[in-house]
């Protein structure tokens, strides 16, 4: 099916929205909405930008835990439990 609305923008184009997205101080709904953008495609796009780079959350160090594994129970070899 093809989209009449769709326009294909180059990469130059992008850049340029990005960077005025990122000097508005809008979140991106409102900034697409504001441009006539689509919301998922602007995500994407900005998401792979050299903007976006090192923005990434990161996972928290306390969200894993040592594990280790008791012999002191009989061995089963289809049995594991893991301890806080």
């Amino acid at each position: 099916m093809s989209d009449t609305n769709r326009k294909n923008r180059t990469t130059a184009y992008w850049t340029q929205l990005i960077e005025a997205y990122t000097a508005s101080g809008l979140t991106q709904a409102a900034f697409c909405e504001q441009h006539g953008i689509n919301y998922h495609t602007f995500r994407h796009r900005y998401q792979r930008s050299p903007l976006f780079r090192g923005k990434r959350r990161s996972v928290p160090t306390a969200a894993f835990a040592e594990a280790s594994l008791h012999t002191s129970e009989p061995s089963s070899s289809d049995r594991w439990r893991v301890r806080p």
